[in-house]
């Protein structure tokens, strides 16, 4: 790389990466490129306002679109998720058409559906013709007969175009039902041997149309099952595994792309992601360990991929346990904390099978002295504390795991927690705060709120519990729950007299007719 302040540590300030892009024009080697887009692709992590933070993704694309097409129609592809824009989505349309993978499940034609939502009036009949015709291209009859059925036809420019496509559109659509037909009635009747070929036949056919992405992935599993060509089933295995959304069938897809015929920093790639999915070594052994074995062919003397091995491939269960001590004693004297963890844990998890709960119990304190807020030795800990009853211990596990926490989860956990808190009568400040942020993270929280009535009440905080009360109407409002915000009304009004709320009781009323 050259000597240049591209090579300095990252910058954080705007004007910094500014003064970086500038440079460019003197130094336009692909290694300052690539730095000055990393940066821009670090500055846009920070930025909170979508426009910019596209805009900068849509420069650092730019910067390596020469020596990493791929890593720039990515860039571009976030870009134009932020703040389509009609420009970018040409430039990323241009990209994508060089990748094979955008000719499968529609995704051309689906980005210039995009595109032509965004397209200025004067190019809009264009961009609409253009997204049929590419759907068209690669079979998706029905998609592109949608298109055309939203264009206008008062515009007669284009009426033979559009008139012609609809044509096509409609042969595609019969004859990708008739062609479904056929070959489910061959690999109803196919031979072993002819199956497979049958099944790949079958899952391209619905990969052109809207066919069910289970009934794809089901039909590449069992076509690959029965002895299709490795290298042409897993990769668009793994695609419609992960369009599905279904983890256990993108791991089994991405462990059969391990087979295939590719660079070795992909096959290193897919098996890191693999290795790294949650719960992989408790739910599916045997894929794992697949991953971890190609891991460990490049990084050999990595301990964590040795503890985990250890732990899945030892069936002597003494055997097993002295070689993980002896593992968890080296990864303590070289330091390697994330190995420590593994080891312990795979320990802690034997010991706890043939409830050895003394040594189980030193293994998990041992991880969290370490990590912790390691989320399997707080589980261990919350199932243990439950089982004692120890609700003081309990509440500090429940905080902990609160920090790592979302969705439902999190508003089980702070409800629990308020809970708990309210066994202890004598700091009600606490169970006051600890309500209100069991409402912080869903406003509408029937139970915060009554328990925050009932103590607002008790301690007549009338004006703190009308602004309870306006605080739910406004959340109500939000969410158009408009039941919600006559009772809170309705409780308001009974407030009447119980001190200076008379300016609150205004303001709700005009929330309510507005």
């Amino acid at each position: 790389m050259s000597d240049s302040s591209a090579t300095k540590p990252a910058l954080p300030r705007r004007a910094d990466i500014v003064k970086l892009i500038a440079q460019l024009r003197d130094d336009q080697t692909p290694e300052v490129r690539a730095e000055v887009a990393n940066r821009l692709v670090v500055l846009a992590a920070k930025e909170e306002h979508p426009r910019a933070k596209s805009a900068l993704l849509q420069r650092a694309s730019g910067l390596v679109r020469d020596q990493d097409p791929g890593r720039s129609s990515l860039l571009l592809r976030e870009s134009f998720r932020l703040h389509p824009r009609f420009e970018t989505g040409q430039i990323l349309e241009s990209l994508s058409a060089q990748e094979p993978a955008s000719a499968r499940m529609g995704r051309r034609g689906l980005l210039l559906d995009a595109i032509a939502l965004v397209a200025p009036p004067d190019r809009g009949l264009e961009a609409k013709i253009q997204a049929a015709q590419a759907h068209i291209e690669v079979g998706h009859g029905a998609r592109a007969q949608s298109i055309l059925d939203s264009i206008d036809t008062s515009d007669s420019s284009q009426s033979e175009t559009i008139s012609e496509l609809r044509q096509i559109a409609e042969v595609q659509i019969q004859s990708r039902q008739d062609s479904l037909e056929q070959i489910r009635a061959e690999i109803a009747e196919a031979k072993s041997e002819d199956r497979a070929n049958a099944l790949q036949a079958y899952a391209e056919i619905l990969l052109l149309g809207d066919g069910p992405l289970a009934e794809i992935a089901e039909a590449l599993q069992q076509a690959l099952e029965g002895g299709a060509d490795v290298n042409a089933i897993a990769p668009v295995w793994a695609e419609v595994a992960r369009a599905l959304g279904e983890p256990k069938g993108l791991a089994r897809a991405l462990a059969a792309s391990l087979d295939c015929a590719q660079p070795d920093h992909e096959r290193l790639r897919t098996a890191d992601e693999l290795a790294n999915r949650p719960y992989i070594d408790r739910d599916q052994p045997a894929v794992a360990q697949r991953a971890l074995q190609v891991l460990r062919e490049s990084l050999p003397d990595d301990l964590s991929i040795e503890v985990r091995l250890v732990d899945l491939q030892t069936q002597d269960a003494s055997e097993a346990e002295g070689r993980l001590h002896e593992l968890m004693t080296n990864a303590t004297n070289t330091s390697e904390a994330e190995a420590e963890v593994a080891a312990a844990l795979a320990l802690a998890r034997r010991y706890s099978a043939r409830q050895a709960s003394a040594e189980a119990q030193q293994l998990m304190e041992r991880v969290r002295a370490i990590e912790p807020n390691n989320a399997e030795a707080l589980s261990y800990f919350e199932a243990q504390y439950r089982a004692n009853d120890d609700s003081r211990r309990l509440l500090m596990i429940l905080s902990q795991q609160l920090h790592s926490a979302a969705g439902d989860a999190r508003l089980n956990i702070a409800t629990e927690i308020a809970t708990l808190t309210a066994e202890d009568a004598s700091q009600p400040e606490r169970v006051e705060e600890a309500w209100q942020r069991v409402l912080r993270i869903s406003p509408l929280c029937a139970q915060a709120f009554d328990q925050l009535c009932v103590m607002l009440k008790e301690q007549q905080r009338w004006q703190d519990l009308a602004d309870l009360i306006e605080a739910r109407v406004a959340a109500a409002k939000r969410e158009s729950e408009h039941q919600i915000v006559a009772d809170s009304l309705t409780a308001l009004i009974e407030l009447d007299g119980q001190g200076d709320i008379e300016h609150t009781k205004d303001k709700l009323l005009t929330m309510w007719r507005g």
